[in-house]
């Protein structure tokens, strides 16, 4: 596993992608819950620009907010959830 940061820090490691390192391998994008998908499409850049191949994003909760269809567009890769807020009566 590894942790994808909002920007490279200039002090320790100065890497975006902290932890094992991603170039040449294919890897998923996981987050806890996705409102517009920000967070995962800067992970994705993070890992691409570290050499990875993102094979997709995939979230616990979806709030149906259209994130889906923004890092599907944008990224170009698949996006799963294993719930969404109707599956969870949040609605």
């Amino acid at each position: 596993s590894f942790v994808v940061r909002k920007a490279q820090k200039s002090y320790g490691m100065g890497r975006q992608v902290e932890g094992p390192s991603v170039k040449d391998r294919k890897v998923v994008v996981l987050e806890d819950t996705s409102t517009t998908g920000g967070s995962a499409l800067t992970a994705v850049e993070g890992v691409r620009n570290a050499g990875g191949f993102v094979q997709a994003v995939a979230v616990i909760v979806d709030r149906d907010t259209g994130a889906r269809e923004h890092i599907e567009q944008t990224a170009n890769v698949p996006y799963f959830y294993a719930f969404s807020r109707a599956d969870l009566g949040l609605e």
